[in-house]
């Protein structure tokens, strides 16, 4: 069997705890309420700088993406290339020669006493050299030189002659040199 006893009057019972928890509980409500705002509002506005962020993001692959296109039609589609293309081909089946072992050629074969004014090029692998000399031994001597070195096909004097108006005695020269195509 149990016993109740209940030594508070009447009008004292639960008036000061409804009240205290009342109290409690609507400062409990009003702190959450207050700290609720800033940070919605924190909250909402990195919501925001991430959506900018996003769509700058998405703009932005949006271009790289159309660049990306533009880039693999023009790979992928040769014909609206047209004389670049076209070019690109004429380049590539043409013969190839070392500039480097052409002009280190020449000029292992040259004299002391020789010099060379001109290099002109007639056909892709046709080139005239012509220049000066203090003597025919010097332009014998290049020309011999020239057509023994393996870089050359052919080899032509084309002219060797005794310049008159000057008051030094030189002698002028023209040599036509034919290029082997090389392998690089």
């Amino acid at each position: 069997m149990r016993l109740k006893l209940d030594l508070l009057p009447q009008e004292r019972k639960s008036i000061a705890r409804d009240f205290k928890a009342w109290i409690i509980l609507g400062v409990f409500v009003l702190l959450t309420f207050l700290w609720y705002l800033p940070v919605k509002s924190y909250m909402i506005s990195k919501g925001e700088e991430l959506k900018k962020t996003a769509s700058e993001l998405a703009l932005k692959q949006k271009v790289e993406s159309n660049e990306l296109t533009s880039m693999n039609d023009i790979i992928s589609s040769p014909i609206d290339l047209g004389k670049s293309i076209v070019f690109l081909v004429d380049f590539l089946e043409e013969a190839s020669y070392s500039w480097y072992e052409f002009f280190d050629s020449i000029e292992s074969a040259r004299t002391k006493e020789l010099w060379i004014d001109d290099i002109s090029k007639k056909d892709i692998n046709d080139f005239v050299i012509t220049g000066k000399a203090t003597d025919n031994y010097n332009v014998s001597e290049f020309y011999h030189k020239l057509l023994s070195d393996e870089r050359f096909s052919k080899v032509y004097l084309l002219k060797s002659e005794l310049l008159t108006d000057t008051d030094v005695a030189r002698f002028q020269f023209s040599i036509n040199v034919i290029l082997k195509e090389a392998n690089i």
